[in-house]
């Protein structure tokens, strides 16, 4: 999958973040590297990335085999209810925001 990216980012550890009904989303990203020509560069830290889930979803052109999953702990939205986060890597458009 990297491969086929000739300049982009490879998102690695996310952290906290937020979601609502009409499925847009907010979520911090504390590791990722970036791509180019195809191969990973330079690491990059503290960014953000947000957009609507849907149209996140519309744009993706590769799922990789491999999965995890991990437990993120329990929702502050005043809910007592366990959160977690994970899935397969895509390769999709996504707003990046950060240092």
């Amino acid at each position: 999958m990297i491969a086929s990216i000739e300049d982009g980012y490879y998102l690695v550890k996310s952290s906290n973040g937020q979601a609502d009904t009409t499925s847009e989303f907010m979520f911090g990203v504390v590791l990722g590297y970036e791509i180019k020509n195809g191969k990973l560069a330079k690491a990059i830290k503290d960014l953000t990335i947000s957009g609507v889930a849907f149209e996140v979803l519309q744009h993706v052109t590769m799922v990789s085999d491999d999965m995890s999953w991990s437990c993120g702990g329990m929702c502050g939205k005043k809910q007592m209810i366990p959160v977690g986060m994970g899935g397969p890597a895509l390769k999709t458009k996504v707003n990046i925001g950060g240092r």
